[in-house]
């Protein structure tokens, strides 16, 4: 009799662990199946982003001197912004999101850390001491010529929020963040937090205002389309997987000066650009990158290669750090075409190079 219920007990025992056991593969297989759809639903929408950048480029190719008829064209394809808009919103909320620290998290903490923490103060104890060992090696006249804006600076402690304009922004990341006054532009906008604008062609006003332009100005005064922005009036521009969108080095090149002219003196400009390769392969384009944004008048603040990015933040120092000046003036040789990515040269028949492109 007690051998009869030890066997009974043993088989519903190994009834449980068949089950549990079967519970676990059809759990795996279902598991599978959703990580394969992920990575298929990835793949699809990486393809439209990659694919209407091939296109612009290819484009490019067969006339290079007629960017700005072959952007105006892209900007009226409907169809195409529409596709690229909710391709680029699905990747950026539901696929990119699930790494460890995302482009919006890298550009959040460098805002906070410059403004709110150390990182200003820092940046402008490291001038002073170049200041003072330039003029210890009798070079006064570089300050001389320094066109001091006590308007346009910023004040420490820092107080409010930061002013930022997030350009090419699918969806407006930053809006959910307290700290922020984000005002996102894009020629297509997949929501109405973004408003329609082509940064391009954005014309620049004069501040009329006689406070801190970064104070005063109201995110909310904005409507869309965007056809015009005061000059001076941000703390931080982001350019956020928006210069690989653009098929010249001159738009590139242009989207950069634009963005100084838009910063007021001691903020950032904060550019993400995809890259899968590992840091040092792309070390010639990033430098290259560097020199022709400092002779804008920026000096570069940070930088980061994370696995799939290169994220870098420029101060503008136009007009407060006699050797970002002298870089102006020694601008000799220095052109768009230094706004190079590695597609620019890539045959026009080749295939989409996924390791440099890879989101």
């Amino acid at each position: 009799r007690s051998y009869t219920l030890k066997f009974t007990s043993g088989e519903k025992q190994n009834k449980r662990r068949t089950n549990f056991r079967r519970f676990l593969v059809i759990f795996w297989a279902m598991a599978t199946s959703h990580q394969n759809e992920e990575k298929e639903e990835h793949l699809f929408l990486a393809g439209i982003i990659k694919s209407t950048h091939a296109k612009l480029r290819g484009q490019l190719k067969q006339n290079t001197e007629n960017y700005s008829k072959i952007w105006s064209d892209h900007c009226n394809d409907k169809n195409t912004l529409k596709k690229y808009a909710e391709a680029m919103h699905l990747l950026a909320t539901k696929h990119w999101t699930k790494s460890p620290q995302t482009r919006i998290d890298w550009c959040r903490d460098i805002c906070k850390n410059y403004f709110f923490g150390e990182g200003l103060q820092s940046a402008r104890d490291k001038d002073a001491r170049r200041k003072q060992f330039r003029i210890n090696e009798g070079c006064t006249k570089d300050y001389e010529c320094m066109n001091s804006n006590p308007v346009l600076s910023i004040k420490l402690p820092f107080e409010g929020k930061i002013q930022l304009f997030d350009v090419g922004s699918c969806y407006n990341p930053f809006l959910t963040f307290p700290e922020f006054s984000s005002l996102a532009v894009d020629i297509s906008p997949a929501t109405e937090t973004v408003l329609s604008c082509d940064f391009l062609n954005l014309q620049l006003t004069e501040w009329t205002y006689e406070c801190n332009p970064a104070d005063g100005l109201s995110m909310t005064s904005f409507k869309s389309p965007l056809t015009e922005v005061p000059r001076g009036a941000f703390h931080v521009v982001v350019f956020s997987l928006l210069l690989e969108y653009l098929p010249s080095t001159v738009q590139r090149w242009h989207c950069c000066q634009k963005a100084c002219d838009l910063l007021v003196d001691d903020s950032l400009l904060l550019i993400i650009t995809p890259d899968s390769s590992h840091q040092n392969k792309r070390q010639n384009m990033m430098k290259s990158w560097r020199v022709a944004i400092e002779s804008l008048g920026f000096t570069r603040y940070c930088y980061e290669k994370q696995e799939h990015l290169h994220c870098i933040a420029f101060r503008k120092t136009k007009n407060l750090d006699p050797m970002c000046l002298e870089k102006c003036h020694q601008s000799e040789g220095v052109s768009h075409r230094m706004m190079y990515i590695p597609q620019d040269s890539a045959s026009k028949d080749s295939k989409l190079d996924n390791s440099d492109t890879k989101v």
